[in-house]
C-alpha cells in the first residue's frame, strides 16, 4: 500500500533514542502542529539524515504517516540553530528553554500559523538582537507570555494591549515587557499552575 508523503518545515524541539540505531523526533511542523516522528538509522555513523535532524535546529522534513505514527523519510536542514548560535550560549538557552516549554504545553497534532509564526519571530530575534542583560529576562518573559496566551491559558489585561498591537518582539514590546515584568510573571507563573492541574 502506497503511503502519501508530505513535506514541511518544522522546528526540533527533542530527540530521544529508540532501540540500537533509531530516534524519535518531536517536531513542530508548520503544517501539522506538533508530532512525533521516527526516523530509522539515524544515529548510525553513515547516516545521511542525522546531520539535519539536530535537537533546537529548524529542518524541512518529509514525512509518511503510518497506522500509529509519523515515520521521517527525508529531511534537509534550514537552519542548525544550535551551531549559528554556539558562541553565545546565553541565546542557545533562551530558545531551548522556549522549545521546551512548547514541549510541555502543546498537546497533539493541530496545524497553529500563529504559534509557527511566534516561533519564527522568537528565532529571529535571538539570532539577530545584541541583549542587555534586563532585556534578556523581558524577552523570555514576553515569549513565555504570548505562547500562553496564543494557546489559551493566559489573560488578557489592559495593561498588555502595548505588547500585542505592537509588531512582537519589536524594540517598544521589549521595553513595555521590562516595565510590566512583575505583572507578566504573575501572570505566567499562575497560566502555567493551571495548565498542570
Amino acid at each position: 500500500m502506497a503511503h502519501h508523503l508530505y513535506t514541511t518545515e518544522g522546528f526540533i524541539l527533542k530527540s530521544r533514542p529508540a532501540g540500537d540505531a533509531d530516534k524519535y523526533l518531536y517536531i513542530f511542523t508548520r503544517d501539522f502542529g506538533l508530532v512525533v516522528a521516527k526516523a530509522r538509522s539515524v544515529r548510525n555513523i553513515y547516516s545521511k539524515l542525522s546531520a539535519n535532524l539536530t535537537d533546537l535546529s529548524r529542518a524541512s522534513v518529509s514525512l509518511v504517516k503510518g497506522k500509529r505514527s509519523w515515520r521521517i523519510v527525508g529531511s534537509d536542514v534550514s537552519l542548525n540553530i544550535y551551531a549559528s548560535l554556539r558562541r553565545m550560549p546565553e541565546k542557545v538557552l533562551l530558545w531551548a528553554q522556549f522549545l521546551n516549554l512548547i514541549l510541555h504545553l502543546v498537546n497533539g497534532e493541530e496545524r497553529d500559523a500563529r504559534l509557527f509564526s511566534l516561533l519564527e519571530d522568537y528565532h529571529n530575534l535571538i539570532s539577530t538582537r545584541n541583549f542587555a542583560p534586563d532585556e534578556i529576562t523581558a524577552a523570555e518573559t514576553l515569549a513565555g507570555y504570548l505562547l500562553l496566551r496564543e494557546l489559551g491559558n493566559a489573560r488578557d489585561r489592559e495593561e498588555y494591549d502595548s505588547l500585542i498591537r505592537k509588531p512582537l518582539f519589536s524594540e517598544d514590546s521589549i521595553r513595555d515587557a521590562k516595565r510590566l515584568s512583575g505583572m507578566l510573571v504573575s501572570d505566567i507563573n499562575e497560566a502555567l499552575a493551571g495548565s498542570k492541574s
